[in-house]
């Protein structure tokens, strides 16, 4: 998973839009290849149903398809430059990319053409772009030390993707919080990035670093709904099940608010190969799990089932990811049940 350690990541974010008009508004948010336990689900469903968003065709949302320029320039000028639509054009996305250029969105890209694929760094430059425009409070002190490959930031984006970085509303792409500015988004991603610029934007509440008490009693995790990510993961009785096959990568994992608890306990069984588990945390109760840190890497057996307990007392935020061990292209399958907070 990509925790967006993020795990992290993939953060990494986008969209899916067969942009017709802005009459495709009222959408089925039901899609046949977003099945229930998709890890994008919840955003993709919110981008539908806000008409943000639409399928490629019928009941089919596309979300490990790439998105180009266009794409993201229609879904950001639906949701806060309508006013500015005309309804005209010589193809489906010119008053979209129209409207991006009068609301002054599109300045200071790399970008050749707007129906090429999105760079990462040209989208946060977008983004940084809008919240400019919107007045939302940019952040003074940035540590960039979280970023991996900072100092391979090109000088002219660095400044977007610190903001957007530290917002949340774009993560890093590996445990290293490696934010790969060259490398593209697919619309399940780009959902995901919307729902957090939506967040920005429209004024959400940001995570508080007060310490939460430590609560009495304990708690378990057994609904994929009280996970904040979720990689790979399926529901199974008592827990979840870690599906390599649910994610491009390979990489299962998931994030958890800790809620105050102290401790924090799981059950794993692997499949059929040896799998490294790799417990994170997030010192700097940022909220979006970007970056987060590794705490202990443990290694059960094929076939093997263990139970670990480990330390949450100082985080806000665990996580866990199941990889191969050692074995590169032979990803790990297993079973995660009896997590508790106590």
């Amino acid at each position: 998973m990509k925790l967006r350690r993020v795990a992290a990541g993939a953060i990494s974010v986008v969209l899916a839009i067969t942009m017709v008009s802005t009459s495709a508004f009222a959408v089925d948010p039901s899609f046949k290849d977003v099945p229930s336990n998709h890890w994008a689900k919840q955003s993709i469903t919110a981008m539908a149903d806000k008409g943000i968003m639409t399928g490629v065709a019928d009941g089919v949302f596309a979300p490990s398809n790439t998105l180009t320029y266009a794409e993201f320039f229609t879904m950001l000028t639906r949701q806060f430059y309508a006013d500015k639509l005309s309804g005209e054009g010589e193809y489906w996305y010119s008053q979209f990319v129209a409207a991006a250029a009068a609301a002054g969105i599109d300045q200071g890209l790399s970008m050749k053409s707007v129906t090429d694929v999105i760079t990462r760094y040209d989208m946060a430059q977008i983004m940084y772009n809008l919240m400019s425009k919107k007045g939302v409070q940019m952040p003074s002190n940035v540590d960039t030390s979280k970023i991996a490959d900072w100092s391979k930031i090109p000088q002219e984006y660095q400044k977007a993707v610190s903001v957007c970085y530290s917002l949340g509303t774009l993560s890093g792409t590996d445990s290293k919080g490696t934010f790969n500015g060259t490398g593209n988004m697919d619309r399940a991603q780009a959902a995901v990035v919307m729902s957090r610029l939506l967040e920005v934007c429209e004024g959400a509440p940001a995570p508080t670093p007060t310490p939460t008490p430590t609560p009495s009693g304990s708690k378990q995790i057994t609904s994929i709904t009280q996970l904040i990510t979720k990689d790979g993961m399926e529901e199974y009785p008592g827990g979840f099940h870690a599906n390599p096959d649910l994610v491009s990568h390979g990489c299962s994992g998931m994030g958890i608010a800790s809620n105050g608890f102290s401790k924090f306990s799981f059950t794993f069984k692997a499949a059929d190969t040896d799998t490294c588990i790799e417990y994170l945390v997030d010192p700097e109760t940022a909220g979006y799990l970007d970056p987060m840190v590794l705490k202990e890497s443990v290694v059960v057996k094929a076939g093997e089932t263990k139970t670990f307990t480990f330390d949450c007392s100082k985080t806000k935020y665990v996580g866990l990811e199941i990889k191969e061990n050692g074995t590169i292209g032979v990803f790990s399958e297993g079973w995660i049940t009896n997590i508790t907070f106590s």
